[in-house]
């Protein structure tokens, strides 16, 4: 039986690598087509070469579980129809039995596929952005990552404009003080920069408004003020977007943004999101097996392609559902990432314990 395993194996990792660079080869193709017009200046060429190939490693990222779910259906509807399967189930081998090959390989791509985007895709995506914005003015959601960041510590909101030599300039102290459960606003700093200043920082070209309790203002203005109790070591001030950063960034990043009463959610969810993305092709390829080898199953490799890319936009939708419910705190995040995977596997091991094989 281990030939039968190898040959089932090989014939399932064939069929998905070849599913997958007809994949990626479509997807590259639409989009060079769609901003091919935005290519230009010199030496675009290979500006748009170097573009593309990072576009690559994030969109085989993306990918991988769509072609391994089309893959089970097309290598099982092929050995299908040469009568492979009908030989293997006469020798009394059962329909989990010979999944199991391509569970085993799903399940090596899943892992690879864990590593990979923890450790090439986010360096991918910074350098997709990179190119994009600085060789072809390609901006997209740029705005929403960079420019002013707002933080607490304490009883002070801060405000951070643009980092500049080591410190940041458009710097905005808030200082509040509660009442009652109810905030007021004690003090307001506007400087131009937060500068290191030894063991300290110093606030530069400082203006000091100053409310009391009957909202009076009393405004001064200094050269250089000592910022205080401030450290700005444990606030999160990288400009990066989170599918930028590998796990141990998110990690860091949110533990940093939780201490600083900023939301952390996106980046606790997308740490959890890889590692179940790149194992939801597991239980997506025992349901497009099962569906394969049903009983009276009619069709060959264009209804195993139709039945793929139903259950792979299903899934899809049912993922992007759960994230928009996790990050709306309508589920913990734990399940919004794994809930799809508990779900397509349940599914899979329901629709294996119904599959029957017939000539």
């Amino acid at each position: 039986m281990r030939r039968l395993d190898r040959y089932l194996a090989v014939s399932y990792a064939a069929a998905v690598a070849l599913t997958l660079a007809v994949l990626c080869a479509v997807y590259l193709l639409v989009d060079f087509a769609d901003h091919a017009r935005l290519f230009h200046g010199e030496g675009w060429p290979s500006a748009a070469l170097e573009l593309y190939a990072a576009k690559l490693a994030v969109i085989v990222a993306q990918l991988v579980p769509a072609a391994l779910i089309l893959g089970a259906g097309i290598a099982l509807t092929r050995l299908r129809g040469q009568g492979e399967l009908t030989a293997a189930s006469a020798l009394g081998c059962s329909p989990g039995r010979l999944v199991a090959p391509a569970l085993a390989v799903a399940m090596l791509a899943g892992a690879g596929l864990s590593v990979f985007s923890d450790r090439v895709v986010p360096r991918a995506e910074h350098r997709v952005q990179q190119i994009a914005i600085e060789r072809f003015h390609l901006w997209g959601d740029w705005g929403r990552f960079h420019g002013q960041h707002w933080f607490r510590m304490g009883d002070r909101f801060i405000r951070l404009g643009a980092a500049q030599d080591g410190g940041w300039r458009d710097v905005t102290v808030l200082e509040m003080e509660t009442t009652g459960g109810v905030f007021h606003l004690r003090q307001r700093i506007d400087a131009a920069s937060l500068v290191r200043n030894g063991d300290g920082w110093s606030l530069i070209g400082a203006t000091v408004r100053t409310f009391d309790a009957a909202n009076t203002i009393v405004e001064s203005h200094a050269q250089r003020l000592d910022a205080g109790p401030f450290d700005p070591a444990g606030l999160v001030v990288d400009e990066s977007r989170p599918s930028e950063l590998s796990n141990a960034e998110l990690d860091q990043h949110a533990a940093a943004r939780q201490a600083s009463a900023l939301p952390s959610g996106e980046f606790i969810l997308l740490r959890m999101q890889r590692n179940a993305a790149a194992f939801l092709g597991v239980p997506g390829t025992a349901i497009s097996a099962a569906a394969t080898l049903r009983r009276r199953r009619r069709g060959g490799l264009t209804t195993a392609l139709l039945e793929g890319a139903a259950l792979t936009a299903l899934l899809w939708a049912l993922t992007v559902v759960s994230r928009a419910l996790a990050l709306g705190g309508h589920l913990p995040p734990w399940l919004g990432a794994w809930g799809v995977d508990l779900f397509a596997a349940g599914g899979g091991a329901w629709a294996l314990a119904r599959a029957r094989m017939t000539k």
